[in-house]
């Protein structure tokens, strides 16, 4: 500030200096810097806060005790008002038995006054107390206050600020320096590393919501190099998603504690499609919900479109509401894992797409056209990506940025996704939710289209995971597995054909699968899980009655068989009984 260099570098012109601004804005941050820089002009900074203080006495004893800070150890100097008694001592001083009085160098010391606001007592005594430094002691007096609350606390602030203040500086925060202070600050050289190249985000993240505040971003600060500190990020890692998490957190607390709640309930998983809530629906004097009102807090904090990118993570929320947090589990939810942090070409394309205003014109072309190849070849398996690049397509075709007609996208996208072969597509990449996003006619049957791919997929998946729960049966002495659990195992079982192949496949197998039949006859409640089962395990009970030849003596085969039919008909009659079945 041009304007305290002159003040201070000038004779002292007898009147304060007032440094002005918000609470949290960094006012007293900023002198801390400026300070540090007097020695070397040859001047002698001495800081007191008088919040909390009464009386002239207190001034003045905090005024001395802040002069004579050099004598002592720095474990003594660090040491709080109580302890300041004893620092006397240590200089050979009495406390008792003085009047504590600093030794004041007219032209060399600067006495900086902070929490103007917050001083204690009659604002007389404070005005006094100025006055005398300004005029006697002839020094250079800087105060830092917030006006707005020292006029509402001192009604006599203006009368007596007009009488000892010649020069008001409003003072505004410098976000990226302040920034750039805390994150060199860390101790850790690694987080320090991994968080400065995210400087500009933190900066732009608290700009664009216009929070001047410091003490927030410090909390900011402090909080994410822990995360990152516990989390152990792999160096590729991108931290965006949890800067912008933890930009949330720290930003909505820093509103109110009584969103921490929301705070939490915003990466609870089960709660998490619930976050698109239309804020301008009129909840017709109703209560809200608490999905409801953590939507609200995400849209008023304007951090509705970064809950795009946000996992669903129950150890962020857990995290959140200060309970033991596996950081293991959280690094694996943000994708900061070795494994997990390098993006697929589908989520690096689809993300320059979504932050597309960053990118230069011929960026943009090339992220067009890389996400438009990726749709024609089906080479992306993820169809949640899929989707969400022919969105920003055509959202881009829209505003004329992609040659296209936004119908002829949408056209050309069906023809290509009808395309996709199902069987090259898990059925964990094939899961699609779209909530509370306003679609055209044109994207809502691409989206159609997408979710019937994914039903062919899920059914297929199915089915293979069926197949393969059956060789191992019959083929393997593998653990059984749970005929419960694997709902519909059976579903499109041909019953002769399965009696075949459970003949060839022979005794050891036979006796596999009645041992997982009798398992289940015995689980209460196993009904509601495979009664639709049933009519298969009484055909093919009959199957296996037909083909066995009753001999004596039986091969072991066919004895296990004929058990293996008597175990099916009990199954069945266990979880559907005849009489309660509905007639065909």
């Amino acid at each position: 500030m041009d304007a305290l260099e002159r003040y201070i570098e000038s004779p002292p012109p007898g009147y304060a200096l007032l440094v002005a601004g918000t609470w949290g804005v960094g006012k007293s941050f900023f002198w801390h810097k400026f300070a540090q820089r007097l020695t070397a002009l040859n001047k002698k900074p001495i800081t007191i806060s008088v919040a909390g203080l009464e009386s002239r006495d207190d001034l003045e004893s905090a005024i001395f005790q802040a002069s004579i800070e050099e004598f002592g150890p720095a474990a003594l100097r660090e040491a709080t008002k109580v302890i300041g008694r004893s620092l006397l001592r240590y200089v050979n001083i009495e406390p008792n038995e003085i009047r504590l009085k600093a030794d004041f160098q007219s032209g060399s010391t600067v006495v900086c006054i902070d929490d103007i606001e917050r001083f204690g007592g009659d604002f007389l005594a404070l005005f006094g107390f100025i006055v005398n430094l300004v005029d006697s002691a002839k020094v250079h007096c800087v105060l830092i206050a917030d006006e707005e609350k020292a006029e509402e606390r001192h009604e006599d602030y203006r009368s007596f600020k007009e009488r000892i203040v010649g020069k008001t500086i409003g003072f505004t925060s410098d976000t990226e320096a302040f920034c750039r202070d805390c994150l060199n600050g860390l101790r850790s050289q690694r987080v320090r590393e991994l968080l400065l190249p995210y400087l500009t985000k933190v900066v732009e993240t608290f700009r664009i919501r216009k929070i001047e505040n410091l003490r927030a971003l410090r909390y900011f600060i402090t909080e994410f190099a822990d995360v990152v500190e516990r989390a152990r990020p792999d160096r590729r890692a991108d931290l965006t998603p949890l800067l912008s998490s933890v930009a949330f957190w720290a930003i909505a607390t820093a509103k109110s504690s009584a969103n921490l709640k929301l705070v939490s309930n915003a990466f609870q998983e089960e709660q998490h499609v619930l976050y698109f809530h239309n804020q301008d629906e009129d909840q017709g004097g109703r209560v809200e919900s608490l999905n409801e009102r953590t939507a609200r807090l995400l849209a008023d904090l304007q951090f509705r479109e970064d809950v795009y990118y946000w996992p669903r993570s129950a150890e962020f929320s857990n995290l959140v509401a200060s309970r033991p947090v596996d950081y293991q589990r959280l690094a694996e939810d943000f994708h900061l894992t070795e494994e997990l942090c390098v993006p697929s070409e589908g989520e690096r394309v689809s993300r320059n797409l979504q932050n597309f205003r960053e990118l230069s014109d011929l960026q943009l072309q090339e992220s067009i056209t890389e996400a438009r190849a990726l749709i024609q070849s089906g080479d992306e398996k993820n169809l949640s990506l899929v989707f969400d690049m022919f969105r920003s397509l055509h959202f881009l075709s829209e505003v004329g940025l992609f040659a296209i007609d936004p119908n002829e996208w949408c056209q050309e996208a069906i023809n290509n996704i009808r395309q996709y072969d199902s069987d090259a597509i898990a059925p964990t990449a094939a899961a699609i939710e779209v909530f509370g996003v306003q679609l055209s006619d044109g994207e809502r049957r691409v989206l159609n289209e997408v979710r019937a791919l994914a039903e062919r997929v899920e059914r297929e998946g199915s089915r293979r995971e069926r197949d393969e729960l059956i060789r191992k049966v019959l083929e393997t002495d593998e653990p059984l597995p749970d005929l419960v659990g694997s709902r519909r195992l059976f579903a499109g079982v041909e019953p002769a054909e399965f009696q075949l192949r459970l003949r060839r496949a022979g005794t050891q197998a036979v006796v596999r699968l009645h041992r997982m039949i009798r398992t289940a006859s015995r689980i209460g409640g196993a009904g509601q899980f495979l009664a639709e089962d049933a009519p298969f395990y009484r055909q093919l009970a009959e199957e296996i009655r037909a083909a066995v030849e009753v001999t004596v003596p039986m091969t072991m085969l066919n004895a296990e068989m004929i058990a293996l039919s008597r175990g099916l008909d009990e199954l069945a009659d266990f979880v559907a009984p005849i009489e309660h079945q509905n007639p065909q």
